[in-house]
């Protein structure tokens, strides 16, 4: 039985040996086995402390009181709340300010809208006036000037002054576009007023007038 007990203890002390050396060859590969590191493990086979160690604190250092843990907690707290407060506010205050743009920029857009309106109520109004005026100054002249201020223009203004004016002048203004140029314009305004039947009779005589001098043209240029 002895004989069984001793052959376990040193079977137990080889494997210990056997241990620390695999343990020394694998830092030893690892390259964390230096002198510093032998220093260590013969200080504390050796039962020594090492020179490099720190002494433990004073055991008659300062301790930090119960009391003085829940004021500082407390004051964690009341800082807490403190930017939670802030934090809220700020946010409140931004809200406030984001329904303050919303109005603004409503009111800025009604007096937009409004400023648009008026500003093309003017411009009608003045183009208008200068369209009356215009056919005022158009009806004076005899149709023969009358028929050169057209021709001064574009088919569309031609339009706009000739629709307020009767259909008798229109026809003597229409009669007085011999040339070629004129004949074509011609022709064009008798279309467009006839799309909107502002054309009667007096107009229709005109056409047939017309007809002759465009068909002629080409053999003039």
């Amino acid at each position: 039985m002895l004989k069984i007990i001793n052959t376990i203890l040193i079977s137990l002390c080889i494997a210990t040996v056997l241990s620390e050396v695999v343990g020394i060859a694998l830092l030893w590969q690892r390259g964390q086995l230096t002198s510093q590191t032998l220093q260590d493990i013969r200080l504390v086979l050796r039962g020594e402390k090492n020179a490099d160690e720190k002494e433990p604190e004073d055991a008659d250092a300062p301790q930090i009181s119960l009391e003085d843990e829940l004021v500082a907690r407390a004051k964690v707290a009341s800082d807490f709340e403190n930017r939670h407060r802030t934090l809220n506010n700020f946010e409140k205050m931004i809200w406030e300010k984001a329904d303050q743009t919303t109005v603004v920029k409503q009111s800025v857009e009604a007096i937009r809208t409004q400023f648009l309106t008026e500003l093309e109520e003017l411009r009608k109004k003045n183009f208008d006036e200068a369209t009356e005026q215009g056919r005022g100054i158009l009806m004076a002249l005899p149709p023969e000037e009358a028929a050169r201020k057209l021709m001064q223009l574009t088919l569309e203004e031609d339009l706009i002054l000739l629709k307020g004016i009767s259909e008798k002048k229109i026809a003597d203004i229409l009669q007085e576009m011999v040339d070629p140029e004129a004949a074509k314009r011609g022709q064009e305004i008798f279309q467009k007023l006839s799309t909107g039947g502002l054309v009667d009779k007096l107009v229709q005589e005109t056409k047939s007038k017309l007809e002759p001098t465009t068909g002629a043209s080409p053999s003039g240029n």
